[in-house]
């Protein structure tokens, strides 16, 4: 017996497309990886909207975002509805790896450089 797929799916602009496709494949797969656009980027490309409609009446939840290009471009991780509990654990403890890979922690920015100061190095 197959535990399940983890997809990922990055198809410039053409989710939509193949998310239609794919609703057998849907039915046994675990987590979705895929980008998603606000504007059209790719001709023809799809929207994030309907990305996200699709995959939530499939029965996914979206765990996490990234912002690839702002909010014009970016990748949702979706986990279906019967595998959550699996990461809820994770996602919620701060010492996790999984949650230090969706939420790094920030780093303490570098000090203002002088004026004429460039890569560590002063003009005269």
């Amino acid at each position: 017996m197959s535990l399940g797929f983890f997809l990922w799916i990055d198809v410039e602009g053409a989710a939509e497309q193949v998310l239609a496709g794919a609703p057998e494949v849907l039915r046994r797969t675990l987590a979705v990886f895929i980008e998603c656009e606000t504007r059209p980027f790719w001709h023809e490309g799809g929207s994030a909207g309907t990305v996200v409609d699709t995959l939530l009446q499939a029965g996914f939840i979206p765990v996490a975002r990234d912002r690839e290009y702002g909010d014009e471009q970016f990748n949702i991780l979706f986990v279906a509805g019967r595998a959550a509990h699996l990461l809820a654990p994770s996602l919620l403890d701060a010492h996790s790896p999984l949650r230090a890979c969706l939420m790094p922690t920030r780093q303490t920015p570098p000090p203002p450089r002088k004026t004429g100061e460039r890569l560590g190095a002063t003009l005269k």
